[in-house]
């Protein structure tokens, strides 16, 4: 008699310990699910940042080659905006990958609109301004290379990056070949 309760008893326990444990592994797998959903909706919206940047930079590069009459100037918009075009293609490929929809057209540096966003035709201060915005991009990137782990994503933003590094060297050495 004491055997068969004791078997029942083991049963129960071992049943309540079983229902217990499924219990805990639902709520860790729905707070699981919801951590991954957060970190998924994170990179897609710095990815949809990255490429608004870069369509801008591209927009930006169009405007001012338009604007300025220096040839070194309009040597490196020429290499930075080729380069943007190449980054904007790796990113739109990595996107649709991940089946992140991103930006498709600049939203600044619209051509038509360069008396009201560039007022300047000087050297100097449109390479500057190139220059801060390759940097916003890297900062960015760096940013979604450091949140994401998905391999893709990191694979581009360290090639992306470094391109952009090679953009900003550039800029910087066009401005002391203009000083």
């Amino acid at each position: 008699m004491y055997k068969t309760a004791h078997i029942r008893v083991s049963a129960i326990f071992v049943f309540l310990l079983l229902l217990f444990a499924c219990d805990k592994t639902k709520n860790n797998t729905d707070s699981t699910r919801k951590e991954a959903i957060a970190i998924d909706k994170m990179e897609a919206q710095l990815l949809v940042d990255v490429t608004q940047k870069n369509l801008n930079t591209i927009a930006f590069c169009a405007v001012v080659d338009t604007i300025t009459k220096e040839p070194i100037l309009q040597q490196t918009l020429d290499t930075v905006k080729l380069d943007q075009k190449e980054i904007f293609d790796q990113l739109q490929n990595v996107a649709q990958d991940n089946l992140i929809s991103i930006a498709s057209r600049p939203t600044r540096y619209i051509q038509g609109t360069t008396s009201e966003e560039i007022n300047t035709d000087d050297s100097f201060t449109l390479l500057n301004l190139l220059i801060a915005q390759l940097k916003q991009q890297h900062t960015v990137l760096k940013k979604l290379k450091e949140k994401t782990d998905n391999q893709s994503i990191r694979a581009i933003a360290t090639i992306t990056n470094k391109k952009l590094k090679e953009n900003i060297q550039l800029s910087l050495q066009t401005l002391e070949r203009l000083e």
